[in-house]
């Protein structure tokens, strides 16, 4: 196997984790997020109605004014984050009232069981939203570092910062990008092998563990990887035969026949759905070739036409 064709599959791979990723990111308000190698301790809040970060951990230490705790939110480095800072009111306000806040306890919306919060503008009483100019109180500071990212860049960002996310609403299941710092095992990584390559149908689980079948390119692989997940290897000369092909090239259409124990079939060719019903329109495919450069499509040809 090509190193192109195997870096293809690795990128196909990952494409399909972080959509499976992004698509569970979405579906939960609120995710913890923990350093990759120690997922046991809190780092931050996110909120995925927002996009803000927040401090996980906000100490009960009362601050004197508000000016005191916008320099002490300005200072934080959580993260390895700058940019920190006092909430707005509403933004105080909303995430307090949301629906498994985790943060949440006591009465009304206090946090923490408080109800004296410092926000940009003074100090919040959140058992009514009323807001006092000059009052002492704690600090649940945010960030809107990643307000602005969709899902997919959240988690590249997570990625990049070697961060994990946890779900709140489901803490016992494994973290989100878990799977982001595994190697992937054989059967995850090539069933779209011929659908990248041709269109085929994905390969079958049975495909890499049936005694009857498995793949080729896994031929003079060692045999203890092979062994991680039961995948089994196939000589391609158990898969020649000497049947004829004909393949009718034409000018504005092509048509490919083979025979198959002396009977003579056609083939079927890029058909986004294999298991559907037949139909003439798919015997007979649109044709344009045009060479600009025969010596690039050359090279590209023998680095990836490695099947027989």
């Amino acid at each position: 196997m090509t190193t192109a064709i195997l870096d293809r599959l690795k990128a196909n791979y990952l494409t399909q984790q972080l959509n499976q990723s992004s698509s569970l990111l979405d579906k939960g308000m609120f995710w913890w997020v923990v350093n990759a190698a120690d997922v046991s301790k809190k780092l931050m809040l996110y909120d995925t109605q927002s996009g803000l970060l927040w401090d996980a951990n906000p100490g009960l230490v009362t601050i004197s004014s508000l000016e005191d705790g916008k320099k002490e939110a300005s200072a934080m480095t959580l993260g390895k984050l700058k940019g920190w800072v006092l909430p707005s009111q509403s933004e105080l306000w909303i995430i307090a009232g949301k629906n498994g806040f985790p943060l949440h306890s006591g009465s009304n919306r206090r946090i923490q069981e408080q109800y004296n919060w410092l926000c940009s503008s003074g100090k919040v009483d959140m058992d009514n939203n009323s807001l006092s100019s000059s009052s002492s109180g704690y600090i649940f500071c945010c960030n809107r570092r990643v307000a602005q990212q969709t899902a997919e860049q959240f988690i590249q960002f997570c990625l990049n910062q070697q961060w994990d996310l946890i779900s709140c609403e489901n803490p016992n299941i494994k973290p989100l990008l878990s799977s982001f710092s595994s190697t992937p095992k054989l059967s995850e990584l090539y069933p779209n092998i011929d659908y990248l390559r041709a269109r085929l149908p994905q390969l079958e689980s049975a495909q890499f563990t049936d005694p009857a079948k498995g793949l080729w390119e896994f031929l003079g692989m060692e045999a203890s990887t092979l062994t991680t997940d039961g995948s089994r290897a196939r000589n391609p000369a158990q898969d020649v035969r000497d049947w004829n092909v004909a393949i009718d090239f034409g000018t504005s259409s092509t048509v490919v026949a083979y025979s198959e124990n002396g009977q003579a079939k056609l083939l079927r060719i890029g058909v986004k759905d294999f298991w559907v019903a037949q139909q003439p329109k798919d015997y007979e495919n649109p044709t344009v070739l045009e060479f600009i450069d025969f010596q690039a499509l050359l090279h590209a040809w023998q680095e990836e036409a490695y099947q027989p």
